[in-house]
């Protein structure tokens, strides 16, 4: 054997058998580590499952349109219109063909139920009352002006410009002019 070597068969100047000693202890000492980090880890998972289990588990959602009695109801999170007609009663006139009753519903969500052969809209903002309006088929944004009461503060811009067409159940939202833009 050569001077320099430093086998493990060489014993250091502590005695035979410290080096593999210590090489356990560092084992060990490793092994310890990770097993108190899996348990923060677990600990941490454990907690961030209940508090998400607790945040929501029904939404609010305003039923208006076709129906006897526009209502607000809760339904489990993950409601779908489907559940949402099963707590309403339809009006006479209500067109279930232009519904998709798979759509799921979302927290505070004002969902209007379709008339037969008009478009049923609601209408917030700068009116003087927020509610449910029914306008022709076919009907382009910018023709809702014809439709709408509108406030004196209400921003009429975005009437000029657009062109497509309403959508069944949309919510449209009346902006109001900026304090910088009111004509006197």
């Amino acid at each position: 054997m050569q001077p320099d070597d430093k086998s493990s068969d060489n014993p250091g100047p502590d005695g035979p058998g410290v080096a593999s000693g210590l090489i356990l202890r560092e084992k060990l000492a490793v092994f310890v580590m990770l097993f108190i980090l899996a348990t923060i880890a677990s600990l941490s998972y454990s907690i961030k499952q209940q508090r998400i289990s607790k945040t929501v588990e029904y939404i609010t959602v305003h039923c208006v349109g076709a129906i006897d009695n526009p209502c607000t109801l809760h339904l489990p999170l993950g409601a779908q219109v489907a559940d949402l007609l099963a707590n309403v009663i339809l009006s006479d006139d209500a067109d279930t063909n232009k519904m998709v009753l798979e759509t799921r519903l979302t927290q505070s969500q004002v969902y209007v139920v379709p008339k037969q052969g008009v478009l049923s809209l609601y209408v917030t903002g700068a009116v003087p009352e927020s509610g449910v309006i029914h306008v022709p088929e076919g009907l382009k944004y910018g023709q809702l002006r014809d439709y709408i009461a509108f406030r004196d503060d209400a921003d009429l811009t975005p009437f000029r410009r657009r062109r497509r067409l309403l959508i069944e159940g949309e919510t449209v939202e009346i902006g109001k002019r900026s304090e910088l833009c009111v004509r006197k």
